[in-house]
């Protein structure tokens, strides 16, 4: 196949996937039904605007029908178009990006000591708490921080060896909240989570499950430095 003609055919299966969105059977413009997608993230978007019109160029000038096309694009834009065409067709997942995690789930009676454990052993910076209801909250470094600061007192330090993770908890920041999300959630639908685009404000963290119910046990927990590693698949 020319160029050309696999331009085309990556360019009708975008246009098929996004076709979907068009609402009352009212036609929409590939423009439009670009600039509106939640299937896509800026970046691509804005490749799909600019390049958009070439299919015009291609399929309604004099010679297209005789396989000589006016334009015949690069073999980059081509690769491009069709590597969006099947990522539209088979959204790449959190799940098999992210690496397999041990996700540590402690318990809000759970002494503090057990969080700093962890930052400690593994570096990390917050983990989930299962709370007595069920429900999962976060502990983060900064919450101990700002628990830390309120017990401090000058002439005594801080017993932060008595304090349960409950205790801590109530140090979070309104941002310090999670969200819970099946192992089927996209790599765009995590971009657009922790950008705001939904109905809620943005989390500091997605927990992963198998069905995306609380209950379950986390497959795996990301956070928004976690975004530039996903969003490379995708770029």
């Amino acid at each position: 196949m020319s160029n050309a003609a696999r331009f085309i055919d990556a360019y009708n299966r975008v246009d098929k996937r996004l076709e979907g969105q068009a609402s009352d059977g009212e036609y929409v413009s590939f423009a439009k039904r670009v600039r509106s997608s939640k299937l896509l993230v800026s970046p691509t978007r804005e490749f799909l605007l600019d390049f958009g019109d070439l299919r015009n160029v291609i399929v309604h000038t004099r010679g297209s029908h005789t396989g000589n096309p006016i334009a015949d694009p690069r073999i980059d834009v081509v690769e491009k178009f069709e590597q969006i065409a099947e990522q539209l067709e088979n959204p790449p997942k959190v799940v098999a990006v992210m690496p397999h995690q041990q996700v540590h789930v402690l318990d809000e009676e759970s002494d503090i000591a057990v969080f700093l454990d962890l930052v400690r052993e593994h570096n990390f910076s917050q983990a989930p708490v299962r709370r007595n209801d069920g429900t999962l909250e976060l502990i983060t470094t900064n919450a101990v921080t700002r628990w830390l600061a309120s017990e401090y007192q000058a002439d005594s330090g801080a017993a932060f060896e008595h304090a349960s993770l409950g205790e801590v908890l109530e140090y979070s920041e309104a941002d310090d909240h999670i969200v819970v999300r099946s192992r089927e959630t996209t790599i765009v639908e995590a971009w657009r989570i922790f950008a705001g685009l939904g109905h809620m404000a943005p989390p500091h963290a997605i927990v992963i499950t198998h069905s995306g119910r609380v209950s379950e046990k986390p497959l795996s927990i990301v956070v928004r430095s976690d975004l530039p590693e996903l969003l490379s698949v995708l770029l």
